[in-house]
């Protein structure tokens, strides 16, 4: 049994079934974790091991793999022995060359327990998986803090285990001993983590992570700037968030100012339109509210000395179309400069002698 991320020593025979020795020359030896005893695709490379030397006729040899179980989601699992698995060997029958074990290797996932910190020590190079259940509707936020700046980077994946190419989010600073995912929309409750240590943790250095559900609240504020000139719609991250739940500005001095418009989009997203006509340059915080519960944001969005929302557009297309005349692309780009929202344009384009499609 094991935990992926955990090193261990995989023992196996390849035997020569010929009665002629093989040539000299190396070859490579891979092996998998399998769900069963055929090899596919999705199976997860363990290591490789490489063999020097010839193999008498009728004779075997010993080789050994010590390595870190892959992430891989929790579930027994067999070891698949690809012997010259890059067909460097002249041989005539590979259907042998890849055998299953008997056994099978038990691999878990550690779980994280929600708002609880579990530290360890993290070397260059090395992966940590974990696993979180976390509430649905509740933002999940994640944050690892090592001894080292730039000591690792986190990957987060809902519903399978991350890798280097494959997650849902990351994050690394090179800068920073805390690097922090908010995942915002999240589909699932069931939360994998994978922590890999960079350069700058060299032999070992420390680290903690922490997996937890936001309450109530306001995290952080897309698109959060707008000039007095009319409205201006603000992205809204947080959580708990329900069709119900209103916004406001809320200045300094004076009365709080109601959004007027809001679009919600999930549990951890709004869109959010406040009229901005005639109001004081500065700072103003940002008030959620739901029933009972309330959570303001301070310095959340700010009106400044700007302009009002103007159309600026591109169009690029070839010089020349040529005969087939077919299969040109024609780009239009098109972007408010302006501090205010500004209706979506109804842009139409016209070509002479072209049809558009």
């Amino acid at each position: 049994d094991g935990r992926a991320g955990q090193i261990v020593t995989i023992d196996y025979t390849v035997s020569n079934a010929s009665a002629f020795a093989t040539p000299a020359a190396p070859w490579t030896d891979s092996l998998y974790l399998s769900l069963d005893d055929t090899y596919d695709p999705t199976d997860k490379l363990l290591g490789r091991v490489t063999h020097i030397g010839a193999v008498g006729g009728n004779t075997s040899y010993p080789g050994q793999l010590v390595a870190p179980l892959p992430g891989v989601m929790p579930g027994n699992y067999r070891v698949l022995v690809n012997a010259d698995s890059r067909g460097l060997v002249p041989d005539t029958d590979r259907d042998n060359n890849t055998l299953a074990s008997t056994g099978v290797i038990a691999v878990d996932i550690p779980a994280l327990t929600p708002g609880v910190a579990s530290s360890g020590t993290i070397a260059s190079g090395q992966d940590l998986f974990f696993r979180v259940a976390l509430p649905e509707g509740r933002t999940p936020s994640f944050t690892l803090d090592t001894g080292a700046a730039g000591g690792a980077e986190l990957y987060l994946r809902q519903l399978d285990v991350p890798d280097r190419a494959n997650f849902d989010d990351v994050a690394f600073d090179p800068a920073m001993t805390t690097q922090r995912i908010l995942n915002f929309g999240a589909a699932a409750t069931t939360h994998f983590i994978l922590v890999h240590g960079r350069e700058n943790a060299g032999a070992g250095t420390t680290f903690t992570i922490t997996a937890e559900a936001l309450d109530f609240g306001i995290v952080t504020i897309e698109h959060n700037t707008g000039a007095p000139f009319g409205r201006a719609t603000a992205t809204v991250h947080g959580s708990l968030f329900t069709p119900d739940t209103t916004f406001s500005l809320v200045p300094s001095f004076g009365a709080v100012l109601p959004a007027v418009q809001t679009v919600f989009q999930d549990a951890s997203t709004a869109f959010v339109t406040f009229d901005l006509t005639g109001l004081p340059l500065g700072n103003y915080g940002v008030r959620a509210k739901e029933g009972a519960a309330e959570a303001t944001l301070n310095a959340g969005f700010t009106v400044v000395n700007g302009t009002a929302g103007a159309l600026d557009f591109h169009v690029t297309s070839p010089r020349f179309i040529r005969p087939p005349f077919r299969g040109a692309t024609v780009t239009l780009e098109y972007e408010n400069t302006g501090d205010t929202d500004l209706v979506a344009p109804v842009i139409v384009l016209v070509g002479d002698s072209a049809r558009m499609r």
